[in-house]
């Protein structure tokens, strides 16, 4: 039998943000192979902007901390 821990917030947050680097990447990835005038805007949208969103939210993450609040 398995047993899984569950995640915290924080750790959710940050594999989601994560996911979005490597769907970036996959895009960068995809937009690089296409010889295309066209394909560097593929490359803008698709790669970078979604590398940036993951990056900004993963910031985001760290600064919310793991959303745990313990009474002292």
């Amino acid at each position: 039998m398995k047993l899984t821990i569950p995640l915290t917030p924080l750790e959710r947050r940050i594999r989601l943000s994560a996911t979005l680097v490597v769907i970036g990447l996959a895009g960068t990835l995809a937009s690089l192979l296409i010889f295309h005038p066209l394909a560097f805007i593929g490359f803008i949208l698709t790669g970078i902007t979604v590398m940036l969103v993951a990056n900004i939210y993963f910031l985001i993450a760290i600064l919310r901390g793991s959303g745990r609040t313990t009474a002292s």
